[in-house]
C-alpha cells in the first residue's frame, strides 16, 4: 500500500473511534458533536445520547416516560441542546425543528403528549 494510501487509512480509522467518544463527567459537549448524532429522520439513538452525554443507562432506561425508546432519547437531546446550548439557538435550530416534527409524529403514534415527554426530559437532566 502507497503511504498516502495508508494515511487515509489511519484517518478513516481513527474518525470511526472518535464516533463512539464518551464525554468525562463535567466536561461540556460540544452542540456539533450532539448534532452530528442525529439521525435523517430527525431522531436520536438511545446508546448514542448515553454515551455522548455520560448517562446511567439504567437511569435513563427507568426514566422514559413512553415505551419508544427513540422518542426518548430524541426529547433528551433536544432538551440537552435547548438547556445548554441556547446561546448557539441559530446553529441548530433546524435540527431542533427536525426533532420537534418527529417527537409529535412518534408521540401520537405512542399516545404520549409532546409537553409530557419534554417535561419529563427536562426533569430528567436537572
Amino acid at each position: 500500500m502507497k503511504k498516502e494510501e495508508e494515511e487515509v487509512e489511519d484517518v478513516k480509522i481513527e474518525s470511526k473511534k472518535s464516533s463512539s467518544k464518551r464525554v468525562s463527567p463535567g466536561v461540556p459537549v460540544s452542540d456539533s458533536a450532539l448534532i452530528a448524532l442525529q439521525k435523517a429522520n430527525g431522531s436520536w439513538v438511545l446508546d448514542d445520547i448515553i454515551g455522548m452525554l455520560s448517562l446511567e443507562e439504567d437511569k435513563v432506561t427507568s426514566s422514559n416516560p413512553c415505551s419508544d425508546i427513540t422518542l426518548w432519547a430524541t426529547a433528551i437531546a433536544l432538551t440537552y441542546l435547548e438547556k445548554h446550548f441556547s446561546t448557539t439557538r441559530d446553529l441548530w435550530q433546524m435540527v431542533a425543528k427536525k426533532a420537534t416534527v418527529f417527537l409529535k409524529k412518534g408521540c401520537k403514534t405512542s399516545g404520549i403528549e409532546f409537553d409530557a415527554i419534554i417535561q419529563s426530559a427536562n426533569q430528567f437532566l436537572s
